[in-house]
């Protein structure tokens, strides 16, 4: 399958682009059983695929629009309220500098991947205690051809085949 290779790319260029982002994994509900996790360094994006579907092509070839969300999380050291001191809400509010890094990351990018890659949506994750969660959408549409038939070509030989031989049938 080539979500493999989607997480590689993602994961490669929020590196790139974002170097504020300390920790990048799949998302396995992390944030929701920190307790039970290894410890990671935030800010954190965990890349998660929704479920999608596929529609053959010809060939072996399939097209698919994959969705999935990268849930980013910081440690909430700061309250961002009024009553705080400039400096307090602002170390508070680095959060949705992060997102804005790494929407702008990853929106219309598609270098290597087959098309470009759009933000769909936004949303907060309120069930954390002292944790901001937010999760941006993305969709991609790409072609699959992991199971393109392969031909050889006649007279090309394989170790383990004779193109030459005569065949027989008994």
């Amino acid at each position: 399958m080539i979500l493999k290779g989607l997480y590689q790319v993602i994961m490669d260029r929020i590196q790139q682009q974002c170097p504020e982002v300390k920790y990048i994994d799949l998302f396995n509900d992390q944030f929701n059983y920190e307790d039970q996790e290894d410890a990671f360094n935030t800010p954190a994006v965990l890349v998660e695929f929704a479920p999608f579907e596929t529609r053959s092509l010809s060939e072996g070839r399939q097209d698919m629009e994959v969705p999935f969300i990268l849930h980013v999380g910081t440690e909430q050291y700061e309250e961002a309220s009024s009553r705080e001191e400039l400096a307090h809400r602002t170390r508070a509010l680095e959060h949705l500098n992060t997102i804005d890094s790494v929407s702008k990351a990853l929106h219309r990018f598609g270098q290597g991947i087959g098309g470009d890659i759009v933000r769909t949506g936004f949303e907060t994750d309120v069930n954390h205690f002292n944790m901001y969660v937010h999760k941006i959408s993305f969709k991609l549409r790409m072609v699959d051809d992991i199971a393109l038939a392969r031909y050889i070509p006649l007279g090309t030989g394989h170790p383990n085949m004779n193109f030459n031989d005569e065949i027989v049938n008994p």
